[in-house]
């Protein structure tokens, strides 16, 4: 245990609550040991869940008794897709199983997080849930094709590690279009799982449009949401929408659409932002 690191977050944490802030702490934000990935290969093995439960244990120990609010990871889409679908993040991988790979296991590891959590430390009085990102699908057209190819954009960028969560599976149209590709739950797991987070964890940045590609989907957008011909989606922009700094769209209604869907889908969580 590195306890100049303990000391920082101890000082940080104490520093927030002198000044009436209240702390939310992520456990995992993309920022994996090196050791863990030369040496265990990282998120692609199932052992990666128990290292995770220890640091876990490790940080409710030291800093549950002010830390109230705990996200276990952040954006496993990003870390699934990104670090090993299209290889912009670390560990710069590319393959169109491996993310499948990833994510089960962060699902696993959140889960048994969470129960270690609920079963030892439920005296410290805390919540703890997930926090996903998602961007939304509005459908290009009302052609029955194009609102199913929005949906299921959803459903490959969100619902793929919701849906677990919360309906104890990963989304049908997932099931079915990848196959062997897509690992499946033991039983034990998906009772693990299922109703693993006290609230829904939401990030949220842009909007575009949906279409069903047709079988021709490129994967020439970064940040499609997953891996563009297992979607078969075409994503594109409104030309007139404002755009921030980092060329995504600014676009208001998309986020209470976003809203919207999760309320419905997932029976009206409580949806922090």
């Amino acid at each position: 245990v590195n306890e100049i690191g303990i000391e920082f977050y101890n000082n940080l944490i104490d520093e927030l609550l002198a000044n009436d802030i209240e702390p939310w702490a992520t456990l995992y934000h993309w920022d994996l040991p090196l050791a863990l990935q030369n040496e265990e290969d990282g998120w692609l093995k199932p052992l990666i869940a128990d290292y995770f439960v220890d640091y876990a244990r490790l940080c409710f120990e030291r800093f549950g008794d002010r830390v109230k609010h705990w996200i276990t990871f952040n954006e496993p889409w990003v870390i699934s897709i990104l670090g090993y679908g299209n290889g912009f993040y670390a560990p710069g991988r590319r393959s169109n199983t491996e993310p499948y790979i990833v994510g089960h296991n962060i699902l696993i590891s959140h889960a048994k997080a969470v129960k270690l959590f609920r079963e030892e430390f439920a005296h410290q009085n805390g919540i703890i849930g997930i926090t996903n990102n998602c961007d939304w699908r509005e459908p290009l057209t009302d052609s029955t094709e194009d609102k199913a190819a929005a949906d299921r954009a959803m459903e490959f960028f969100l619902a793929w590690f919701t849906d677990p969560i919360y309906k104890g599976d990963y989304p049908p149209s997932m099931k079915s279009r990848l196959g062997e590709r897509l690992p499946e739950f033991t039983q034990e797991e998906k009772d693990l799982i299922i109703g693993s987070s006290d609230f829904f964890g939401l990030n949220h940045y842009t909007t575009m449009y949906a279409s069903d590609a047709h079988g021709d989907a490129k994967d020439d957008i970064k940040g499609n949401g997953g891996i563009s011909e297992d979607q078969d989606v075409a994503l594109s922009n409104d030309p007139s929408w404002e755009k921030t700094s980092m060329e995504w769209a600014v676009v208001p209604w998309g986020c209470r659409k976003l809203i919207e869907w999760i309320t419905v889908r997932y029976d009206a969580p409580s949806i922090y932002i």
